[in-house]
């Protein structure tokens, strides 16, 4: 235990052993992903409630990729990285605290807007869904929308992660949200029904 922690350390602070850090729980994240996508299938079977699992995740993924991912972190890192360096009297936590915030009331606005028109914007992004099929899709829709909050705050807490140079925290990321939907999977859908997938 005490080696691994050594190892981690060592490989924490460098660039290198950070890529080294991203790199393997990558892999884990995408053994853990086809460990989730088995046990979706084998729950659920290829039919209605699986296809409207997977189209409720559209609205909010799109939401939270055009206006937070990649983008944010891209202009975020440097200059808290910048502020850190230079101490300058608006400090790095000053601007992670203002930028959680912003991001938060603007998802929060996106959200609710679609949360109330989910019925519908739902039929132009899930064409050919009916019925019950299209009804599930737009509750699922509607309780995923919340993730969209938590994954705005965490993006801002990753790129923190990255410029502090703590790659460990930051790569397991990806791993725990797949290990959320198998718990979810496991444990919370004979309890709660198909909602207790959202394990996230």
């Amino acid at each position: 235990m005490e080696l691994l922690k050594w190892i981690l350390k060592k490989l924490n602070n460098s660039i290198t052993g950070g890529a080294i850090i991203i790199a393997v729980f990558s892999v884990l994240a995408k053994l853990f992903g086809l460990l989730r996508d088995r046990l979706l299938a084998s729950g659920f079977g290829a039919g209605d409630t699986l296809d409207a699992y997977y189209a409720a995740f559209k609205l909010p993924d799109l939401i939270f990729n055009t206006l937070v991912l990649g983008a944010l972190s891209a202009a975020f890192i440097p200059v808290f990285i910048e502020l850190k360096n230079n101490k300058s009297q608006f400090n790095h936590w000053q601007l992670s605290s203002a930028i959680i915030n912003i991001i938060f009331v603007v998802l929060f606005i996106f959200a609710a807007v679609v949360f109330i028109y989910a019925d519908k914007i739902m039929p132009l992004v899930a064409p050919g869904f009916a019925g019950e099929k299209l009804a599930l899709t737009i509750k699922l829709t509607r309780i995923m929308l919340v993730s969209i909050l938590f994954f705005g705050i965490s993006n801002v807490l990753s790129g923190v992660l990255q410029s502090m140079k703590k790659f460990v925290m930051f790569a397991l990321a990806p791993a725990m949200y797949n290990v959320g939907i198998i718990i979810g999977v496991v444990f919370f859908v004979k309890k709660f029904g198909r909602q207790g997938s959202l394990g996230e």
